[in-house]
């Protein structure tokens, strides 16, 4: 004997999952996104790339081209 299904009950439980899966992901999106730690990293990245374009040039670095 095939076992009965209920379509109403698994589209709502579909549908309430979904929408409660949409309404968190903006919170869990702005923590992630604007979290401190990227800000610190880009910056760290950047002094580091300045670092690096500095050094690579050798007329910055010792003065006479």
């Amino acid at each position: 004997m095939p076992h009965n299904t209920q379509p109403l009950t698994a589209l709502l439980v579909f549908t309430g999952l979904n929408a409660v899966l949409c309404s968190t992901i903006t919170p869990v999106y702005d923590f992630v996104c604007f979290l401190p730690y990227w800000e610190r990293r880009v910056k760290i990245f950047s002094v580091f790339l300045n670092l690096e374009n500095q050094f690579s040039d050798p007329c910055s670095f010792t003065g006479v081209c």
